[in-house]
């Protein structure tokens, strides 16, 4: 576990120093950097007291799980393995899994189509990108449609690339389901995909990772 926190506080430094002054801050905001270095190691400093709290205690690593669950793809199929990885209890790392992957849900499946409308007007240039999350929802909305929120339970709960609640979200919004309706085939369809994850995650902790180390003694 400690090499596990090593690691991420190691990418997370590399990222803030290397990445976000150059892609992410305008070149005001660059200037402000340059002329005033200390500014670079106070935000440095900060971020990395953030990222110790966040991988070093118990809150902090429940919160940093639900955070990354929260993310689109990533959800808790990475959300619970990277929990674990923090050094949360398998219970710990599922609840934290399925309660961030699902609190976006509510407002994908109100709001997705509006923010959509209001992106093609606002940023005419993200039409492409906007046209693809449609045609995808529209694709998905199809595997769903026939069994309905049987469909959508199922879609939800298989943990693989392309699955998931967000999609699963997106699915239910063009398809005009009602949010009362379409929140509890989520909802349980997540608590599945987390206990898979959680089970697939132990077996790899207690017996590939230990028979791999095994055989690697050996030779």
């Amino acid at each position: 576990m400690g090499r596990a926190r090593e690691g991420l506080s190691f990418f997370f430094a590399l990222s803030v120093v290397h990445c976000c002054p150059r892609h992410c801050f305008g070149p005001s905001a660059l200037r402000v950097f340059t002329d005033n270095p200390q500014y670079i190691i106070t935000s440095v400093v900060f971020f990395l007291n953030l990222l110790e709290w966040l991988t070093s205690y118990q809150t902090g690593e429940i919160i940093f799980t639900m955070l990354v669950s929260m993310l689109p793809i990533v959800e808790l199929r990475g959300g619970v393995p990277f929990g674990t990885a923090l050094g949360l209890s398998p219970l710990a790392a599922l609840c934290a899994g399925v309660v961030g992957n699902l609190l976006p849900i509510p407002f994908i499946i109100v709001y997705i189509r509006r923010i959509f409308q209001w992106m093609r007007r606002r940023f005419p240039r993200l039409n492409r990108m906007v046209d693809r999350l449609e045609r995808k929802a529209h694709l998905k909305g199809r595997s769903v449609s026939r069994y309905k929120y049987l469909g959508l339970y199922i879609f939800v709960a298989i943990p693989l690339p392309g699955t998931g609640a967000w999609t699963g979200a997106l699915a239910a919004a063009f398809l005009d389901m009602p949010l009362r309706k379409a929140l509890p085939p989520i909802i349980l369809g997540v608590i599945t995909a987390g206990m898979i994850m959680t089970f697939a995650t132990g077996f790899v902790v207690d017996v590939i990772l230990p028979a791999a180390a095994l055989a690697a003694g050996c030779i």
